[in-house]
């Protein structure tokens, strides 16, 4: 029998791509810059808004390098602002938190072509229908921007307290605290039509805050429980709680869905949710000296990313 010798190049594109069977783990990082913040995935680049440089840096997935950073603003002065990023409409938006402004980036010039000022604190993006989203960190506002004119229009949801936005099908969800809550809102018009409490059972670990992010995937919405260390996935079909999840992340605070599981991301770790169990995985250690807030995590055709706000780092992540 002739024994089959696969090239070395080859198998080192596989396990960068997370196809050689290895187990899961860092492939490689990337030093991003200050305060990294929720990165934009493409297929040959990952943007990385640095909210304590006022940047955002575009990374060669190949180059496994910084290759160029566009200067956006001033830096967030203090603690507690985190700058978001996402790709629609071919280009790539930025909300900047502690600026309030949302700014687009053309990829083919690298340049800053667009800066949109919004209400305080624009505090993380989604994009769907035809517009980008923002959520206003504990305010009541929504904005939507064409991605095509860049018009932009603002919804106020009476007593909501934002703390994540996801789009799913044809249908936007606001998270908001204090009581946390899903609330499914009309894209026209900014009208709540449903509303699902998430709020877990028991005594919270944290004072943080007491919902943060929302992810669609796998015919699900997945809310972190952040003050609880759990995960709570609703179904929007029905617009009720299928399972409250405990995971092994201290104040998770990033989750995105990636090969048909959540992945979610916080204090420097990144586990595996499987939707077939509703049980987590073995945890990805990033760094063992991460603060327990703003560790990110997002996914797109370069694969699944994540982000370090303390470190400055970006992490490309390997998956079985």
């Amino acid at each position: 029998m002739t024994r089959r010798v696969i090239p070395v190049a080859i198998v080192a594109a596989l396990v960068g791509a997370g196809l050689a069977g290895a187990a899961p783990g860092v492939a490689f990082k990337v030093k991003a810059g200050r305060g990294a913040g929720v990165p934009a995935v493409e297929a040959a680049a990952v943007w990385v808004p640095n909210t304590g440089a006022g940047t955002v840096v575009r990374v060669d997935p190949r180059a496994r390098r910084v290759v160029k950073t566009i200067k956006l603003g001033a830096p967030a002065r203090g603690p507690g602002y985190l700058d978001a990023a996402v790709a629609a409409g071919g280009s790539v938006w930025v909300s900047r938190d502690a600026a309030g402004e949302i700014d687009r980036i053309d990829p083919r010039t690298n340049r800053l072509a667009a800066r949109i000022k919004v209400d305080a604190r624009p505090g993380g993006l989604t994009s769907g229908g035809g517009y980008v989203w923002a959520f206003h960190f504990l305010g009541g506002q929504v904005t939507r921007i064409d991605v095509h004119s860049g018009e932009k229009k603002v919804f106020t949801v009476p007593g909501a307290s934002g703390t994540g936005i996801a789009y799913l099908g044809n249908a936007l969800w606001l998270l908001t605290s204090g009581p946390s809550s899903l609330l499914e809102l009309d894209p026209e018009t900014g009208a709540v039509l449903a509303k699902v409490p998430v709020t877990p059972r028991g005594t919270p670990k944290h004072a943080i805050v007491e919902s943060w992010w929302v992810a669609p995937g796998g015919g699900s919405l997945w809310v972190l429980n952040a003050n609880w260390d759990r995960v709570t996935r609703v179904d929007p079909a029905t617009a009720s709680v299928v399972a409250t999840i405990p995971v092994p992340v201290e104040v998770p605070f990033g989750v995105v869905f990636y090969r048909g599981a959540a992945w979610v991301a916080g204090a420097g770790v990144v586990v595996r949710v499987d939707p077939a169990t509703n049980k987590p995985g073995r945890r990805i250690a990033l760094d063992p000296h991460s603060l327990p807030v703003f560790t990110q995590v997002a996914a797109g055709p370069a694969g699944l990313w994540a982000t370090d706000y303390d470190t400055g780092m970006l992490y490309r992540l390997r998956v079985s």
